[in-house]
């Protein structure tokens, strides 16, 4: 059974990751990465439209899953 005090998901905001359509903000690909490797889940949330789950994937250069 996983610690109860573990981190299991993290929710960003699509400006803190997002400087700009096609541009993350410097570090994130490596972050999002990160947390990919040590199987953390992480959503992108936002009330604009917009393709984030392409826009993700094209940028951290993940297979979608």
């Amino acid at each position: 059974m996983a610690d109860s005090k573990t981190v299991r998901a993290v929710a960003f905001d699509y400006k803190a990751v997002l400087s700009a359509p096609g541009h993350a903000h410097d570090g994130i690909a490596e972050l999002l990465r990160w947390l990919d490797e040590r199987e953390v889940a992480w959503v992108l949330l936002t009330n604009e439209p917009m393709g984030a789950s392409s826009e993700i994937r094209r940028l951290t250069h993940t297979p979608s899953r």
